[in-house]
Order: C-alpha cells, then structure tokens, then sequence
C-alpha cells in the first residue's frame, strides 16, 4: 500500500516548486577499500516544517547500493523511505509521513555502499533535492555532491608482535636491512614488529 503514495508525493513536489534557503541537506563522503562495503549518511539541517523529501542518487561506475538495506535516521524514525531504482541505474529515495510529521535535523537516510574490485575514487551526487511542507509548498535545493573515495587495501592481514629473530630482516618491498629501524619487517618468513 505504501508504494502508493509515492507516487501522488512525487506529483506533489514537481508542482509549483520554489527554491528553499536556509535547509542544508548534506552526504557524509564515503571511504573503504575496493570490494568492501560501508554505510553513506544522508543529513537534514533546518528542517523548517519540513515533512517528505525526495532527492535522485546517481553513483559511479563500480559502487552499488543494496536498497533493502537502506534504514531511516534517528530524525526521520516515524517516516517511510521508498526507494526505486530507474531506467538509468540511480535511484529515486523518497522519505515521507502519512501524517505530516516534521523531519527533525539530523541523519535522514543511512545507505549501504559497497564498491567493486574494480571501483575507483569518483563523486556521486543528489540531485533533484525537493522537500515538502505540511501545506504542500514545495521547494527544490542544489545539487549535493560527495566523494567516494576508494583506499588501498593492504595486502598485510594481521601483524603479531614476537621475540626477536636472528635470521636477516626484509622491508615489506624486499629490500634486506642490515640494521632494521623501528617498523614491520619480514624475519626467517614472519611479519615481525621492530620497536626500537
């Protein structure tokens, strides 16, 4: 049933939208390595009577969000998140209160990413950032862009600190050390720590 409404919300905010001051809507910018999965956090700052919004989430090549996963913040816990993915890979988030309840400020939307092997450090933007008030004025905001920032994974699992080893030391890149300074490097084939 609540597939519904969106719908009539969505032609709701297409008509007669003026530009909002004041609201900032912000996306916290995401970091993990290639092939994982983090969680992206879409906020409200004044809300202003604020009661249903709807922003377009456009993410590059190699990052992937999982829709079901998606949860309400803490300042929208009362409202519905409807979420739709459209003909041309983004996805329509749609957040709203049968009975016109006032978002608060704080997170709206947390969204799992994950990011392929592949995935490589872009920006993703919201785009057509509408909000709603409870007499049905609508207003449109800029475009929040973000960054997805994709870190190096470390081919070094786990480092377990031991006694000493008397066989020669090899920096993680190979290179013997005749005198190892305080690091990680590989002792008689273990990942050993120097704490000098």
């Amino acid at each position: 049933m609540k597939n519904l409404h969106a719908p009539l919300l969505l032609l709701a905010f297409i008509m007669g939208a003026s530009h909002a001051t004041g609201q900032t809507l912000t996306a916290k910018t995401v970091e993990a390595a290639a092939g994982e999965q983090t969680t992206m956090t879409v906020s409200l700052s004044q809300p202003s009577e604020t009661t249903a919004l709807q922003f377009f989430l456009q993410l590059p090549d190699g990052v992937a969000i999982d829709p079901d996963g998606c949860t309400v913040g803490t300042s929208a816990a009362s409202h519905t998140l409807d979420i739709t993915q459209t003909y041309d890979g983004h996805y329509l988030f749609v957040l709203y209160h049968l009975g016109l309840k006032q978002l608060a400020e704080g997170t709206l939307v947390n969204i799992p990413i994950t990011l392929d092997k592949d995935a490589v450090s872009a920006e993703a933007q919201l785009y057509t950032v509408r909000t709603a008030k409870a007499d049905a004025v609508s207003h449109s905001h800029d475009d929040v862009a973000f960054a997805i920032n994709v870190a190096e994974a470390s081919a070094i699992e786990k480092v377990k600190a031991t006694g000493r080893r008397n066989g020669p030391a090899y920096s993680l890149n190979g290179l013997k050390q005749e005198k190892p300074r305080k690091g990680i490097y590989i002792v008689e084939g273990r990942k050993t720590i120097v704490r000098k």
